[in-house]
């Protein structure tokens, strides 16, 4: 399938010219009844080659307003001024396309997003830049490939996700300026235990619809849908919504600590400047349930909350961390050691859901 993506106009797929613009029944004229609908009231969707493909629409007017493609499917390789996006390596190809004075771009999230004004955006879930804060250990270099073996390592995979890029969209000049500006927003947040979250003043509720929570929040920087989750992506991806993929009802919410923009208040206090152990101390004493701790300190859920807190290391690791690098006749820098507690010594992401929902999953 020859899929080429064509900057303020839209894509032609095997000779069908799909333009951004054209109405719903248009579309589906040329591509075919889709695989699947998100029949939202506020950015309806149709989905294609198990969602490795997306068309939005505006509501109010029906017309085309962005194309979304996600890597992953063998079928769909898109490219974009004669290059195949998710093969090529994604800073070389993000270079590649300022080279090409496309015109202004804005860069975000250490490097994870880029948003071309001409109505191109590219988003991967790590960047070089964040992930060797997270696995100073790992002895291999940004240039070195991957070892050739199935990837069974978290690490590994994360890895990989740096070195390309896992959707490529293009949209109006308008759809990418409003995603942009709700990139920069900074937002006031107070997580309201069990029952969702407020978000400059929109009470997000779980149990709302994914239309619902789309009609409040507006556009999503980025959405990834499979068979048994949606997930939705504001402010950099540091504000997630996870859906029911069947029921489209929103089951949890999370915030992530990458953005001075995304600062969530708990109990009157901010949450992400406490230490670790004060937030967990003060999350425990408003506990009336138990606490659940399979992550050997990495994450605990608080039941009677509905909270979830997680961070990338524990203090152990980085004690580890500095004698074997003292061992190998290596000793980490300072400003590495300082990195390295920071990330045992402060809490990643803060979530709410249902405590039945959080109970079911292992890696909150």
């Amino acid at each position: 399938m020859k899929i080429i993506l064509n900057p303020e106009q839209g894509m032609t797929i095997d000779g069908k010219e799909i333009l951004l613009g054209m109405t719903r029944a248009e579309v589906i004229k040329l591509m075919g009844e889709p695989e699947s609908e998100n029949p939202d009231e506020a950015f309806p969707q149709i989905f294609y080659f198990d969602n490795a493909l997306f068309f939005e629409f505006d509501a109010g007017t029906d017309k085309l307003e962005y194309i979304e493609l996600e890597a992953g499917s063998e079928e769909v390789q898109p490219e974009l001024f004669g290059k195949p996006v998710f093969s090529e390596d994604a800073d070389a190809f993000a270079e590649f396309l300022i080279g090409k004075n496309i015109g202004a771009f804005t860069e975000s999230e250490e490097n994870c997003r880029y948003l071309f004004h001409s109505g191109i955006h590219l988003w991967r879930r790590n960047s070089w830049e964040k992930f060797k804060k997270t696995a100073p250990d790992l002895d291999i270099s940004e240039d070195d490939d991957l070892p050739d073996v199935e990837i069974i390592d978290d690490t590994l995979q994360e890895l990989n996700e740096t070195k390309h890029w896992q959707t490529v969209g293009i949209g109006t000049k308008q759809y990418i300026a409003d995603m942009e500006a709700m990139t920069a927003k900074k937002s006031a947040i107070t997580l309201l235990p069990t029952e969702g979250a407020d978000i400059d003043g929109k009470e997000i509720r779980l149990g709302m619809t994914h239309a619902e929570v789309l009609a409040l929040m507006g556009k999503p920087e980025a959405e990834h849908a499979d068979k048994e989750h949606i997930e939705t992506y504001y402010a950099e991806s540091c504000i997630h919504f996870e859906f029911n993929a069947k029921t489209s009802i929103l089951t949890y919410i999370e915030f992530s600590n990458g953005t001075d923009a995304v600062q969530p208040e708990l109990f009157g206090v901010s949450v992400f400047p406490m230490e670790a152990d004060d937030l967990f101390n003060f999350l425990n004493d408003r506990n009336d349930g138990g606490v659940i701790d399979d992550e050997d300190g990495y994450s605990y859920v608080f039941e009677s909350l509905g909270i979830s807190i997680w961070r990338e290391r524990i203090p152990e690791d980085v004690e580890e961390m500095i004698e074997e690098a003292k061992a190998d006749g290596n000793p980490m820098s300072e400003e590495d050691i300082a990195e390295e507690w920071k990330l045992a010594n402060y809490w990643a992401t803060v979530g709410v859901g249902g405590t039945e929902y959080l109970k079911s999953v292992e890696s909150y």
